[in-house]
């Protein structure tokens, strides 16, 4: 009789802590970082990145939805990007990706604003 009440209090406890757990402390373990507290190196390197993923893919309303979340001019972002890789001699195929972006960020018309 004893050990059917713990079976069922040891239960009952998993079974609360678990909620508690995944109530709690799991949406903070699984939220999306803050990109826009990020350092200016490491900006400069997330825009880069984007820009490679942009002329592997060619979704240029991919890269702009990223872009967005570093900050609220896309362009501005990757033209200070260029200008950090210029300074850090960058290779010509890190260049040409920025480059890319960013002439294709200037024939971009409007875009609705991503969801949050």
């Amino acid at each position: 009789m004893q050990a059917a009440r713990h079976i069922i209090l040891g239960l009952l406890l998993g079974v609360v802590g678990g909620y508690l757990f995944g109530r709690f402390a799991l949406p903070s373990l699984l939220a999306p970082p803050q990109l826009q507290g990020l350092s200016e190196p490491a900006r400069h390197e997330l825009v880069l990145m984007v820009a490679e993923i942009y002329q592997h893919r060619g979704d240029l309303q991919e890269a702009h939805t990223w872009l967005l979340r570093l900050g609220d001019d896309p362009a501005a972002l990757v033209d200070q990007a260029l200008q950090a890789a210029r300074q850090r001699d960058a290779s010509p195929r890190e260049l040409q990706a920025l480059l890319t972006l960013r002439q294709a960020l200037e024939a971009l018309p409007p875009l609705p604003e991503p969801p949050p």
